[in-house]
C-alpha cells in the first residue's frame, strides 16, 4: 500500500523545488484568479465563479514581495473590497532570489487566510495594491485569490497549491507526488501564477513542459518589456469538469496569457505529476521569469476529510512547542529540521527563526490532505556585553552591567538568581561567584545566562628573614611585611609554629620551609607566601683539658673537634708565653690530632700550656663568613 512505503522508504513529500502548502478533499468547487501591477500600485478586478448555495471551506490570499534585504521591512496594506489586510514579515511563507544578479532582489510569496471575508454571493473582488515610495525596485505584486467554496450537491474534488521556493535559474522543475486517487472520467486543473515572464522579443518567456520534456505544453509570455508581468491562471473547478476565467482557456495547452491547462492525461501511473518551466531566452540578463503559486485540482473517490491541527503561533527562540495533528491514519511534516519526528501525529518543534511548517495527514492507504502552520519565532533577548567588577572577599562588593541589543520587544526587566525583576541592567552589592541572570521582554521571551563575580582578597602575605641563612641555636629576625591583615598563622614544614618577638631558631642544621597564612577578619580570605631558609651547625672547636702523651692510646695528642669545615691557626705557648708549637692550614668537620706534645722531638715537662685558636669556616656561598676566636688552657701530665 501506498501509505506502507511512504513509511518504509521515507519518500520526502516535495523533493523539487516547491512548497505542498494546502490540499483538501470535500464536494467542493475551487476558483482563483489574479493580477500583476509589477513596478508600480494600482487596482484591478478580479472575477471569480462561486456555485450558489455554497459555503466558504478555505480562502488565502497570495501576494509577492521584491525587497531589497538591506533595507528595513515595511508593512503592504491590501484592500480586497472593504476589508485592509496587511502583509508583513509574519505573512512570509516562501523565499527566493530573482535572478543569478547580485544586485536583484529577493523574492517572497506571502498568503493570509481570508476565509472569514469571503462571502459565498461574492463573485467580484476589487483589490488595491500600494505604492513602495521607500525604495528604489522595491514591490509588492501579483495577488492571487483562492477560494475553496463547499456544496453537498457537488462532486468530490480534491485540490493542491504549491508554492515555488526555488532561486530563479534557467530551467525549474516542479513534482506533485501522491496524489489522491483521480475520478477516472475527471480533468485534472493545472494553473499558475507567475510575477513576471519576460518577453524581449517576440516569441521569447517560459516553456512548459510535462513528464520529463516530453510533452510541450506551450510558452507562457508577459507583455513585452522589462516592466511586464506574468500571467496568472484564472478558472474554476466542478463537478470533475475544468472551466476558464478572463483570458484563460481549459484546454490542452498554455499560450502567452492564458495560463491554463487540463493536464488529465499527464498524470504518471505512480500518481504523480512533474513539469518543468524552462526559458526560451538566456540574454539579455536579467530575464526574470518568476514563478510564484501552482494550482492543481481533480475529481476524486476521496471523501471529505475531517482533519484539525494545531493554529498558526508565535513562540519565543528555542522555546518548544507541541504541535499536533489529528483524523489521520499517518502524518508526514515538512520540513523535517527541527521537529523531534516528521512522520508521527505529536512532534515537537524548536528554533530560533521563524518557519512554515506542513503535514500531509493520510486518512487512507490513498488519500491525504496538507495543512500549512506558521510558527513565528520571537527574538530573544541578546546581550552585546557584561561588565562586571569583583567582589572583596567575605564582603558583597561586586556589581555587573548588561548591554542588551534590542531585536526583540521592549520593555526588558532582568532578573538575578532567581530574585525579583527590575527595569534597570545594573546590580550591586553582589558576592564573589556564579550568577544567574534571565533577561526577560515583552513577550515574555527570556534569555538565560550565568556571569562569574570574581573574588579579591586584598590581603597580601610577606616575610622576610634578616639574613638567608641562619646557624644552629642562634635567632633569626623575621620581618612581617604583610598588608590588610591582622591574624597570621607561622608555620615550619607544615607544622604551626609560634614566633615570638618575631624571632626564630632551629636546633639542628638543614633546610627550612616557612610558610605564613594572613588574613584580616574572615579565615577563609586568606593569601600565603613561602619562603626557604638554610641553617648550617654552629662553628665549634671542643678542645681538651689534659693531655698524657704517653703512648697508652688515651689522651696522646692534643686533639681538636670542628663543626664546621674550617680554615684555622692554632697556637700553643708555654707558661713563660713562648711559641712552643703552631699550626695553620684547613681541616674538614670531625676531630683532628694536632700537637703529640713535643717539642724538637722531645716531650714537653708536665705543667699547665696556653692555646690560641682563630677559625675561620671555608663554605663560599655563605655571604657571612662564619668566624671563632678561642683562648685557653690545657695541662700535660704523664
Amino acid at each position: 500500500m501506498r501509505i506502507l512505503q511512504l513509511l518504509i522508504f521515507c519518500v520526502p513529500l516535495t523533493i523539487y523545488s516547491q512548497i505542498l502548502y494546502y490540499q483538501d478533499n470535500c464536494h467542493c468547487g475551487v476558483t482563483g484568479a489574479g493580477f500583476s501591477t509589477l513596478m508600480a500600485g494600482g487596482s484591478d478586478t478580479l472575477k471569480v465563479h462561486i456555485a450558489p448555495g455554497s459555503t466558504i471551506r478555505k480562502a488565502f490570499l497570495f501576494g509577492t514581495e521584491y525587497w531589497n534585504n538591506s533595507l528595513p521591512f515595511i508593512d503592504f496594506n491590501i484592500t480586497l473590497g472593504d476589508t485592509n489586510f496587511t502583509f508583513n514579515s509574519q505573512s512570509r511563507i516562501s523565499a527566493f532570489n530573482a535572478s543569478n544578479l547580485s544586485t536583484a532582489p529577493n523574492i517572497y510569496i506571502h498568503s493570509l487566510d481570508v476565509t472569514q471575508s469571503i462571502e459565498s454571493i461574492d463573485s467580484t473582488f476589487l483589490i488595491g495594491i500600494p505604492n513602495v515610495s521607500e525604495c528604489f525596485g522595491c514591490i509588492f505584486s501579483t495577488v492571487y485569490v483562492y477560494i475553496l467554496y463547499e456544496n453537498p450537491n457537488l462532486d468530490l474534488t480534491s485540490s493542491y497549491i504549491l508554492i515555488n521556493n526555488q532561486d530563479e535559474q534557467y530551467s525549474s522543475d516542479f513534482l506533485l507526488t501522491y496524489m489522491n486517487e483521480i475520478t477516472s472520467s475527471s480533468d485534472v486543473g493545472w494553473a499558475i501564477c507567475a510575477s513576471r515572464i519576460s518577453e524581449w522579443t517576440p516569441g521569447d518567456g517560459s516553456f512548459l513542459s510535462f513528464n520529463n520534456g516530453i510533452y510541450n505544453a506551450g510558452l507562457l509570455e508577459g507583455e513585452g518589456n522589462l516592466t511586464s508581468d506574468g500571467p496568472q491562471g484564472c478558472f474554476y473547478f466542478e463537478n470533475n469538469e475544468l472551466f476558464g476565467l478572463s483570458n484563460d482557456t481549459p484546454d490542452y495547452y498554455v499560450n502567452g496569457y492564458d495560463a491554463l491547462i487540463n493536464c488529465e492525461n499527464l498524470v504518471n501511473p505512480n500518481h504523480s505529476l512533474n513539469w518543468k518551466l524552462s526559458w526560451e531566452m538566456n540574454a539579455p540578463s536579467p530575464p526574470y521569469n518568476i514563478y510564484n503559486e501552482f494550482f492543481i485540482e481533480h475529481g476524486t473517490t476521496c471523501e471529505t476529510s475531517h482533519v484539525t491541527t494545531i493554529n498558526d503561533t508565535t513562540i519565543c527562540a528555542n522555546s518548544p512547542l507541541q504541535l499536533y495533528a489529528t483524523g489521520g491514519i499517518a502524518y508526514e511534516w515538512s520540513p523535517s529540521e527541527n521537529l523531534s519526528c516528521s512522520n508521527c501525529a505529536n512532534p515537537i518543534f524548536v528554533s530560533d527563526s521563524s518557519q512554515l511548517i506542513t503535514v500531509r495527514i493520510w486518512t487512507s492507504d490513498s488519500c491525504s490532505v496538507v495543512r500549512p502552520i506558521s510558527v513565528q519565532v520571537r527574538n530573544n533577548p541578546t546581550i552585546l556585553e557584561i561588565q562586571t567588577s569583583p567582589s572583596i572577599c567575605a564582603t558583597n562588593t561586586g556589581s555587573l552591567e548588561i548591554q542588551t541589543n534590542t531585536n526583540c520587544t521592549l520593555p526588558l526587566t532582568y532578573q538575578i538568581n532567581q530574585g525579583p525583576n527590575q527595569n534597570t541592567a545594573t546590580f550591586t552589592n553582589l558576592p564573589a561567584g556564579i550568577q544567574q541572570i534571565r533577561i526577560m521582554d515583552g513577550n515574555g521571551c527570556y534569555l538565560d545566562t550565568l556571569v562569574e563575580i570574581e573574588q579579591v582578597i586584598n590581603t597580601i602575605s610577606d616575610f622576610s628573614f634578616s639574613s638567608e641563612y641562619g646557624f644552629v641555636n642562634e635567632y633569626i629576625q623575621i620581618n612581617n611585611n604583610s598588608i590588610n591583615a591582622e591574624n597570621y598563622i607561622w608555620s615550619v614544614d607544615d607544622t604551626n609554629y609560634v614566633i615570638t618577638d618575631n624571632k626564630i631558631k632551629f636546633l639542628n642544621p638543614g633546610e627550612y620551609q616557612i610558610q605564613l597564612v594572613s588574613f584580616d577578619f574572615d579565615s577563609t580570605c586568606t593569601d600565603t607566601t613561602k619562603q626557604q631558609i638554610s641553617i648550617y651547625p654552629y662553628l665549634y672547636c671542643s678542645v681538651p683539658n689534659i693531655i698524657t702523651p704517653n703512648n697508652d692510646g688515651i689522651n696522646d695528642f692534643f686533639t681538636l673537634d670542628f663543626t664546621l669545615d674550617v680554615e684555622c691557626s692554632i697556637s700553643v705557648h708555654n707558661r713563660y708565653g713562648n711559641l712552643i708549637f703552631y699550626f695553620e692550614g684547613n681541616l674538614e668537620t670531625g676531630k683532628h690530632d694536632i700537637w703529640d706534645g713535643k717539642v724538637n722531638n722531645q716531650l714537653v715537662k708536665e705543667g699547665t700550656y696556653f692555646y690560641t685558636i682563630e677559625l675561620k669556616n671555608t663554605n663560599k656561598l655563605l655571604l657571612e663568613v662564619p668566624q671563632k676566636s678561642m683562648a685557653g688552657f690545657f695541662n700535660v701530665s704523664y
